[in-house]
Protein backbone atom coordinates (compact mmCIF):
# COMPACT_ATOMS: atom_id res chain seq x y z
CA UNK A 1 0.00 0.00 0.00
CA UNK A 2 1.51 3.37 -0.48
CA UNK A 3 1.92 6.16 1.75
CA UNK A 4 -0.15 9.20 0.93
CA UNK A 5 0.76 12.81 3.18
CA UNK A 6 -1.10 15.79 3.24
CA UNK A 7 0.35 19.18 4.15
CA UNK A 8 -0.82 22.22 4.74
CA UNK A 9 0.15 25.94 6.05
CA UNK A 10 -2.87 28.74 6.83
CA UNK A 11 -0.40 31.76 5.79
CA UNK A 12 2.02 32.53 3.10
CA UNK A 13 4.08 33.05 5.68
CA UNK A 14 4.12 30.00 6.68
CA UNK A 15 6.34 27.15 4.79
CA UNK A 16 5.28 23.94 3.33
CA UNK A 17 8.67 22.23 2.78
CA UNK A 18 9.30 21.32 6.51
CA UNK A 19 6.05 19.40 6.37
CA UNK A 20 6.43 18.30 2.53
CA UNK A 21 10.04 16.94 4.04
CA UNK A 22 8.77 15.11 7.15
CA UNK A 23 6.11 13.53 5.34
CA UNK A 24 8.58 11.66 2.48
CA UNK A 25 10.83 10.84 5.32
CA UNK A 26 7.95 9.28 6.79
CA UNK A 27 7.74 7.44 3.67
CA UNK A 28 4.91 8.97 1.91
CA UNK A 29 5.39 8.28 -1.75
CA UNK A 30 2.57 10.87 -2.75
CA UNK A 31 2.30 14.41 -0.61
CA UNK A 32 -0.70 16.61 -1.14
CA UNK A 33 0.19 20.29 -0.22
CA UNK A 34 -2.69 23.51 0.43
CA UNK A 35 -2.61 26.71 1.81
CA UNK A 36 -6.04 27.19 3.44
CA UNK A 37 -7.18 28.86 6.53
CA UNK A 38 -8.69 26.23 9.40
CA UNK A 39 -11.00 28.94 9.71
CA UNK A 40 -12.83 29.28 6.86
CA UNK A 41 -12.33 25.24 5.62
CA UNK A 42 -14.91 22.59 6.19
CA UNK A 43 -14.05 19.10 7.02
CA UNK A 44 -15.52 15.74 6.00
CA UNK A 45 -13.48 12.76 7.22
CA UNK A 46 -14.87 9.40 5.45
CA UNK A 47 -13.64 6.89 7.60
CA UNK A 48 -14.41 9.00 10.96
CA UNK A 49 -17.66 9.64 10.54
CA UNK A 50 -17.17 13.97 10.94
CA UNK A 51 -19.15 16.03 8.72
CA UNK A 52 -19.17 20.09 9.30
CA UNK A 53 -20.32 20.61 6.07
CA UNK A 54 -23.74 21.37 7.67
CA UNK A 55 -25.51 22.93 10.28
CA UNK A 56 -27.07 19.65 10.90
CA UNK A 57 -23.40 18.11 12.00
CA UNK A 58 -23.03 20.86 14.87
CA UNK A 59 -23.16 17.60 17.65
CA UNK A 60 -20.16 15.86 15.91
CA UNK A 61 -17.84 19.39 16.56
CA UNK A 62 -15.97 18.71 19.60
CA UNK A 63 -13.84 15.92 17.90
CA UNK A 64 -12.61 18.86 15.42
CA UNK A 65 -12.38 21.46 18.34
CA UNK A 66 -9.65 18.75 19.59
CA UNK A 67 -8.54 18.69 16.54
CA UNK A 68 -8.28 22.19 16.00
CA UNK A 69 -6.64 22.71 19.22
CA UNK A 70 -3.48 19.72 18.71
CA UNK A 71 -3.14 21.74 15.46
CA UNK A 72 -2.79 25.11 17.80
CA UNK A 73 0.07 23.51 20.12
CA UNK A 74 1.88 21.72 17.25
CA UNK A 75 1.97 25.17 15.34
CA UNK A 76 3.34 26.70 18.66
CA UNK A 77 5.75 23.99 18.66
CA UNK A 78 7.02 24.67 15.78
CA UNK A 79 7.75 28.01 16.09
CA UNK A 80 9.48 27.51 18.50
CA UNK A 81 11.96 25.11 17.45
CA UNK A 82 12.02 27.61 14.48
CA UNK A 83 13.10 30.26 16.31
CA UNK A 84 15.50 27.86 18.47
CA UNK A 85 17.12 27.32 14.56
CA UNK A 86 17.50 30.71 13.38
CA UNK A 87 19.07 31.32 16.86
CA UNK A 88 21.50 28.49 16.52
CA UNK A 89 22.60 30.04 13.20
CA UNK A 90 22.20 33.59 14.50
CA UNK A 91 19.32 34.90 13.37
CA UNK A 92 17.85 37.02 15.03
CA UNK A 93 13.78 37.67 14.97
CA UNK A 94 12.29 40.76 15.17
CA UNK A 95 12.82 44.29 13.32
CA UNK A 96 16.01 45.25 12.65
CA UNK A 97 17.45 48.31 14.20
CA UNK A 98 17.35 51.78 12.88
CA UNK A 99 19.90 53.20 15.28
CA UNK A 100 23.27 52.35 14.01
CA UNK A 101 26.44 52.07 16.01
CA UNK A 102 27.50 55.22 14.10
CA UNK A 103 24.29 56.88 14.94
CA UNK A 104 24.49 55.86 18.32
CA UNK A 105 27.52 57.56 18.74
Amino acid sequence: MVSVGYARVSTGEQYLSLRSDALSAAGCKRVFQAQASGVLASFRSLTDNIDTTSLGRAPRLPPVRAFAQFERDLIKERTRAGLLAAAARGRRGGRQSVVTPDKLE
